[in-house]
C-alpha cells in the first residue's frame, strides 16, 4: 500500500510547502491591503488546487502504467523427436543348394585339349561372389583361347543346371542364373560377352538323390557352341 501511495503523498508535500511559502510572502500584504491579499489569495488557492489535482491524476496514470500485468513469457517449443526409421530387412539367405552364384564348373573335352586345359583344371567348385585365383587362371585360359588361340572365331556356350530339389520352372530360372554368372566373370577376363551365349536345363539332367550327387548336378558345363 505505501508503494502505491508514494506518489501521491510527494505531490501533496510539494503543494503543502508551497502554500506555506506562500502564506510566509503575504502576510505583511494581509495587514496593508486585506481585499487585494484575500482575491491574491483565492486566485493561488485555485491554481495550487488545479495543479495539485493534475499531479494526482497523473500519479495514478503513471501507477495505473506501472501496474498493467507484462504479457507472459513465451514458453520454448518442446524439441520434436525425429521419426523413427526401421533399419531395412536383411535379404534371406538362399537355402542351401538353391544359390545362383555357386555351381562347379565343368569343361568340355573338345575345348580342354584345344585350350591347353588340364583335367583337374576342367571341373572345380566355383562361387561368383568370391572369384578365387585359381579358377580366375582357368576363366583367363578359356578367355584367351577363344580371343587369341585355337578357337578364336569360335562361339562358346554355357548351360546351367539345378538339382531335383524344388519347382521345375525354379530350377530353371536357377539354372540360367548360374549361367549369367559364370558368362559374366570369363568376360571380366576379356572375352567380349557377344562370343558367349547362355541356356539352362534346370533339373533335366540331375540324378542326385543326397547331397553329394545333388552337388554335381548343381553344375555349369561350358561347350563349343555352333
Amino acid at each position: 500500500m505505501a508503494g502505491v501511495l508514494a506518489p501521491e503523498s510527494s505531490a501533496l508535500k510539494l503543494a503543502t510547502r508551497s502554500l506555506c511559502a506562500y502564506f510566509m510572502r503575504t502576510t505583511c500584504h494581509l495587514a496593508c491591503s486585506p481585499l487585494r491579499a484575500a482575491e491574491q489569495l483565492d486566485s493561488e488557492i485555485m491554481n495550487m488546487t488545479r495543479s495539485l489535482g493534475f499531479s494526482v491524476v497523473l500519479s495514478g496514470i503513471a501507477l495505473a502504467c506501472a501496474a498493467d500485468p507484462k504479457p507472459p513469457a513465451e514458453s520454448p517449443l518442446a524439441p520434436v523427436a525425429p521419426a523413427y526409421t526401421a533399419p531395412a530387412a536383411a535379404a534371406p539367405a538362399a537355402p542351401h543348394g538353391q544359390d545362383p552364384q555357386q555351381s562347379n564348373i565343368s569343361i568340355s573335352d573338345a575345348i580342354r585339349k584345344a585350350c591347353g586345359i588340364s583335367e583337374t583344371e576342367a571341373y572345380f567348385a566355383f562361387n561368383s561372389s568370391n572369384v578365387r585365383p585359381q579358377d580366375k587362371a582357368v576363366l583367363g585360359k578359356l578367355a584367351a583361347c577363344f580371343m587369341t588361340g585355337a578357337l578364336k572365331g569360335r562361339q562358346m556356350l554355357i548351360v546351367g543346371h539345378a538339382d531335383s530339389r524344388g519347382e521345375d520352372e525354379y530350377n530353371m530360372v536357377l539354372g540360367e542364373k548360374r549361367a549369367g554368372n559364370v558368362k559374366a566373370a570369363i568376360g571380366q577376363q576379356g572375352l567380349t560377352l557377344a562370343k558367349m551365349s547362355t541356356n539352362s536345363r534346370g533339373e533335366m539332367d540331375a540324378t542326385g538323390t543326397d547331397e553329394a550327387s545333388w552337388e554335381k548336378d548343381r553344375r555349369v558345363d561350358i561347350a563349343l557352341g555352333e
